[in-house]
């Protein structure tokens, strides 16, 4: 059977705080919120998508392919669920980019996913056109046709965590990229990372 997944990407940011600006702690020591850039996020993200692929996660090969062999990720949203204004578009473009540049993967956005049943709102219709087409009977003739359903899909959200830091308190940037499985709710992959900013 084949194994459907679904990858959600989980930035967290943080809230703004009155008065004067919060402080957060981590290995590159005090950093004030206003200091934490786009350019912070992307390098967490790509440090998720290395650990990723190095992890093999990509690597199934009951996982939907193109006809050059690689997987077929639907890209959603990522929802930025704090108070703190991010660029979501420009991090959803970076993590595409940064996922197809490992020519493992290749990107689609003509799905959406809907949490709530575990599913992507394209995908039956999809199917029903595979299941009426007689001259694309194999998985392999579908892919050449157009004809396939992503089984693993990208969508996120940015949010703040308060963590303690060398027993201080402080807003914590956690970014998490969730590998779950769609047809039995299986978390493949979860690894929070801490944002921190960078030294280049």
């Amino acid at each position: 059977m084949k194994l459907h997944s679904i990858l959600i990407l989980s930035a967290a940011g943080t809230l703004g705080a009155c008065g004067a600006p919060e402080v957060r702690h981590d290995q590159q020591g005090v950093t004030t919120l206003e200091q934490i850039d786009i350019a912070d996020f992307q390098q967490a993200a790509g440090e998720h998508v290395n650990k990723m692929i190095a992890q093999g996660i990509f690597d199934d090969q009951h996982l939907t392919r193109d006809s050059r062999g690689r997987v077929i990720l639907a890209f959603d949203v990522i929802e930025n669920n704090a108070t703190t204004r991010i660029d979501t578009r420009n991090l959803s473009s970076f993590v595409m980019s940064e996922m197809q540049k490992t020519k493992k993967i290749v990107v689609t956005r003509a799905y959406s996913f809907n949490e709530k049943n575990m599913s992507l709102d394209s995908v039956r219709e999809t199917r029903e056109i595979e299941a009426s087409d007689p001259y694309a009977a194999t998985k392999e003739e579908r892919v050449t046709r157009g004809l396939v359903t992503p089984d693993v899909v990208l969508t996120g959200r940015i949010y703040n965590e308060r963590r303690e830091y060398d027993g201080d308190k402080s807003n914590q940037m956690i970014m998490e990229l969730i590998v779950v499985s769609i047809q039995d709710g299986t978390e493949i992959y979860r690894e929070p990372v801490v944002v921190t900013k960078r030294t280049n």
